[in-house]
């Protein structure tokens, strides 16, 4: 993607303008894609289902509401590939796109928080409390991290960095004037494949990737965190009266850090139907907890901010055609000085506030390597 380096200011000139940008590139590809829309091509939705008989970039939160809808963008522009995308960056098209007026839609803003571990520690043993109390099996929790930012750093060219530091990642970069610019490096797979083919994965369980090549040992905890998504998704199959085949759980690397994951091939025929598929699907509880309703219903209620599109999902949604759609996780929120970096993790009854603690940092640091590899 070396040409890209050339016109990283001619992408990062739309980004704040009335339009709608996904720059994305899918695992093990090395081929980006380049999608553009008008303001009026944007699609607004509150609720997942109406993602039905749609087609489109998606960026969807992890909670609807009237701040942060299920937006799609429906592209005027689709360039796929290193050469068409270098012809049309440096065509009289790309010139009109970025002569569009300037957004004046409210920029978003996080706090930075004066102790974060301290924050954290409180809403932990908030968690652990509605957890020894068997008001569920399993919540996450997340939290956000305030990094400043340098004017040197710049959207398009961190973007390329993530795809070249994680190769096996969707990376992604997605600008509207709704949700403000979002960033990401996710190794979690939602749903994938054309009807009515499909696949998930149940990704679930962390430990800090091993240096030494050391066999990884699996403990009761990750091992419970991931059973019950992988239990998810089976009654959910079940209840749908659909035909799955489960595949062999094993061990990725992704970032910093290693998960277990089981995927599962499916099928799917009702392609007009998606959006009810994607409402049953997310969030599953790698992002949310088990039983998903009452741990959805105690994050909202009691995390103590608002995860906005973090752990919502994010990708391409078609009826006809190749669906890819991730989970949107180790991702950043850039706003004009900052950037916001989100993390969470599962906890049961018998998690460790330092070792829960520690997950997160693992997780910030995917996002953080590119901030700081920029900034030297």
């Amino acid at each position: 993607m070396n040409f890209l380096q050339l016109h990283i200011d001619t992408i990062d000139q739309l980004i704040g303008k009335e339009l709608g940008i996904a720059l994305y590139r899918l695992p093990g590809s090395e081929e980006p894609t380049l999608l553009l829309s008008f303001l009026n091509q944007i699609e607004q939705q509150d609720d997942y289902a109406a993602l039905n008989d749609v087609e489109g970039f998606v960026m969807a939160p992890f909670y609807c509401n009237a701040l942060h809808p299920v937006l799609v963008l429906h592209p005027e522009v689709i360039i796929s590939g290193i050469k068409n995308m270098e012809t049309f960056l440096q065509s009289d098209a790309m010139k009109r796109w970025v002569a569009l007026p300037q957004s004046h839609s409210a920029e978003s803003a996080c706090q930075a928080i004066d102790s974060e571990k301290k924050a954290y520690e409180i809403s932990f043993q908030r968690f652990l409390q509605a957890l020894t109390l068997k008001e569920a099996d399993k919540l996450v929790l997340s939290r956000y991290h305030v990094e400043s930012r340098s004017e040197n750093i710049k959207p398009t060219e961190t973007f390329l960095k993530a795809c070249n530091r994680y190769p096996d990642a969707f990376v992604y970069l997605c600008y509207t004037p709704v949700s403000g610019l979002w960033l990401g490096s996710t190794p979690e797979m939602l749903l994938s494949g054309v009807a009515p083919h499909f696949h998930t994965v149940a990704l679930a369980g962390t430990k800090p990737a091993a240096i030494d090549g050391k066999v990884v040992r699996w403990d009761t905890k990750n091992r419970q965190e991931q059973q019950w998504v992988v239990t998810y998704l089976k009654e959910l199959f079940s209840d749908l009266e659909i035909e799955w085949h489960e595949n062999q759980t094993h061990t990725i690397k992704a970032g910093n850090v290693i998960h277990l994951k089981t995927s599962f091939d499916f099928e799917f025929s009702q392609y007009n139907h998606l959006g009810d598929l994607l409402k049953k699907l997310h969030p599953t509880p790698a992002v949310c907890g088990f039983p998903k309703e009452k741990a959805y219903r105690f994050i909202v209620d009691n995390e103590g901010y608002n995860r906005k599109y973090y752990s919502g999902f994010v990708g391409v949604l078609s009826k006809n055609d190749q669906t890819n759609l991730y989970v949107n996780l180790r991702c950043m929120e850039w706003t004009r000085h900052q950037t916001i970096l989100y993390a969470g993790g599962g906890l049961l009854v018998s998690s460790q506030l330092h070792k829960e603690w520690k997950e997160t940092e693992d997780k910030l640091q995917t996002m953080l390597n590119i901030l700081h590899d920029e900034a030297n």
